[in-house]
């Protein structure tokens, strides 16, 4: 670019010398969160960063030279305007600037310096890799106020000698400062000396404090007495002594206002102004009050942890993805059945819990889902728990939107339906067997009904007590088959009712089960406490036994003696029916109580729903008694029940 003209070099060095400038870069930066902050010099041909603050130091940048062209700050010399961005990537003018992409900034903002002549000196300005939200209207306004004040003080460098030059600005500087900031955007106050007089304080900065323009002139810990033992004239003397700004960062201050003490909480600066000696003269505040987003974020922390101690003790696995897929939170019940810790599972780990035959389908099926930012996540598929088995979720998410309809991150939860999943196999399977067990009683009745039909003017003839007996014996088999559904329904509906009496177990015992007794294959003997009485529903108790015999007699054919034992425990009634049969393996006793099952034992097919027991188990859980099994192959069967003494409600 060739050596610098004397005049640029002149006013380089012009903003150099003047002392508030370091003060009102670093304040910049403080209240706008900005990592850099500069006063450029531009001209038609060339631009240059005459004074820079950033995140490590303060200076003067002799170099840095672009072509003015090239940069933001060259439309704002033809524009006079001011450019304020907080996200370059997104806004339509300058998303392919060169000047960005140059030096990876996201937010800007700039404003012109003008000089009292009217012209263009260069543009305070202030960049930083992050996007920002810098609140437009109030940022621009802020930085055109330290605009005006850079160009009052390069009028007096131009008409002042040197060392006049520096004498003036010092002593008229405060002045035009208290001119300059009284309707800034934000609250500043300048305080004189090491006790702290208020010497100018802004509209916004006495709303704050709750006071009125009488306290200027007066020290500070008089002005607002409700300061002392709060923390802030501590860190005022350690600003004065120590020459370093102080930032504070939604801090909380106890503020005597409208009659009481308040709670406000604030952003600030404490920054040091130093005369041209470099010692501290006084001390600017600028601050801008946060309480509403404080207590907002309180608020939201509170929900958060209600959330999550909610999320916690739910029975699903809970988690969260941020936009892009990537799990950053689980909740414990996650923890608790996977066995696996947050560092193992955050971002992709969990593709590890899922079972090799699903694991491809579903990560492409979720990679596909949030790349397409669908509006609900959903499948089903098997976890490995912490014991290495595995169960089958339902897994479902919702995008979590911004105010302008961005995903920003996704809540999700599993449901375990590994019950739900094999109950509805069981229901198939229940269909189907309803099907078989209805069909061969009806395809008999049927037949037998059309022979009747066609022998109907000959009673004499020889099939027809048969057929008649067929046709009985199938209709009650349909009878009995709709009798067990109609009580699951009652069941399920919660209609059973239990008409309850006091009986003597062993009467109900030698009254039930006749068809047996008649039928003379089986031996039934009861043993036990035989006057031992309960109050109960006799006729649900009489369906229990009968149907413990059945299967005694139906599993058991060759073991003649059928068992009904009687006893007394802790306040309960005992009943069990053994036989001497073949046993039930260990592995199949705890499906024995269940809906829709039914054992096969033996290899041997057995007709039936598969409901007897279920409906055995729910009448004795009615009555607020036990139902169980004892049994070893080989070893016959001992199925028993239990039942209070006294009336259950």
């Amino acid at each position: 670019m060739g050596e610098l003209s004397p005049d640029f070099q002149k006013d380089i060095e012009t903003v150099g010398n003047i002392p508030v400038v370091t003060s009102i870069l670093e304040v910049v930066c403080r209240t706008t969160g900005m990592g850099f902050a500069a006063i450029a010099r531009v001209t038609e041909d060339r631009w240059i960063a005459c004074a820079v603050r950033d995140q490590i130091h303060f200076g003067l940048v002799p170099g840095g030279e672009l072509k003015v062209e090239t940069t933001i700050c060259h439309e704002i010399r033809q524009s006079g305007r001011a450019v304020v961005i907080d996200k370059v990537s997104e806004d339509p003018d300058y998303a392919q600037h060169a000047t960005p992409a140059l030096y990876g900034f996201q937010s800007y903002i700039s404003v012109p310096i003008v000089r009292k002549d009217g012209s263009f000196f260069g543009t305070l300005c202030a960049i930083d890799p992050k996007p920002a939200i810098l609140k437009t209207p109030a940022a621009a306004e802020m930085f055109r106020l330290f605009a005006e004040l850079i160009s009052f003080h390069l009028a007096a460098a131009d008409t002042l000698s040197s060392t006049q030059a520096s004498l003036t600005m010092s002593q008229t500087s405060e002045t035009r400062l208290r001119y300059l900031l009284e309707d800034a955007p934000v609250a500043i106050a300048v305080m004189k000396g090491r006790d702290l007089i208020v010497e100018t304080a802004n509209k916004l900065v006495l709303d704050i404090w709750g006071k009125q323009p009488d306290i200027v002139g007066k020290p500070l810990q008089v002005a607002l007495p409700e300061l002392k033992g709060q923390d802030f004239l501590v860190w005022l003397d350690e600003v004065y002594t120590k020459g370093v700004p102080f930032v504070g960062n939604e801090v909380k201050a106890l503020l005597q206002r409208n009659g009481s003490i308040e709670e406000v909480y604030s952003d600030f600066v404490y920054q040091p102004i130093k005369n041209a000696a470099g010692e501290t003269d006084s001390i600017m505040l600028v601050a801008t009050v946060v309480t509403e987003q404080v207590k907002a974020k309180q608020q939201l922390k509170e929900s958060e942890a209600n959330l999550r101690m909610l999320a916690d003790n739910i029975s699903q696995l809970a988690w969260m993805a941020d936009e892009q897929g990537n799990f950053y939170w689980f909740n414990q019940r996650w923890f608790d059945y996977t066995g696996t810790s947050f560092d193992e599972m955050q971002g992709w780990g969990w593709q590890k819990l899922h079972h090799p035959d699903h694991m491809v389908r579903v990560v492409e099926k979720y990679k596909n889902s949030i790349a397409g930012k669908a509006e609900i996540w959903e499948d089903t598929f098997p976890l490995r728990g912490a014991d290495g088995s595995y169960r089958w979720f339902l897994s479902r998410a919702i995008p979590m939107k911004d105010a302008n309809g961005n995903i920003i991150r996704w809540f999700g939860t599993n449901t375990d339906i590994t019950e739900q999943r094999e109950l509805s196999v069981q229901k198939d399977d229940f269909l189907g067997v309803i099907s078989h067990e209805l069909k061969t009683p009806i395809t008999s009745l049927t037949a037998s009904l059309q022979l009747l039909d066609r022998i109907k003017d000959a009673p004499e003839n020889p099939l027809l007590p048969r057929l008649i007996e067929g046709a009985t014996r199938s209709v009650k088999k349909i009878t009995s088959l709709v009798d067990d559904l109609l009580t699951i329904r009652s069941f399920e509906e919660g209609q059973l009712q239990l008409e309850k009496t006091t009986f003597t177990i062993a009467e109900m015992l030698n009254l039930c089960c006749n068809h047996v007794r008649i039928a003379g294959t089986h031996e039934l003997i009861i043993e036990g406490d035989k006057n031992l009485q309960v109050v109960a529903d006799e006729h649900r108790i009489d369906q229990v036994v009968v149907n413990f015999v059945n299967n005694a007699v139906k599993y058991a054919p060759g073991a003649r003696e059928i068992y009904l034992i009687i006893s007394k425990e802790e306040g309960y009634a005992k009943i069990a029916v053994k036989d001497n049969g073949p046993g039930i393996e260990k592995g199949l006793q705890p499906h024995l109580f269940n809906r829709y099952w039914r054992a096969n034992h033996g290899g041997g097919a057995y007709t039936g729903l598969g409901l007897g027991l279920y409906i055995c188990a729910e009448i004795v859980k009615r009555h607020g008694g036990q139902i169980g099994v004892d049994s070893e192959p080989g070893k016959g069967s001992s199925f028993w029940f239990t039942i209070p003494l006294q009336a259950y409600d």
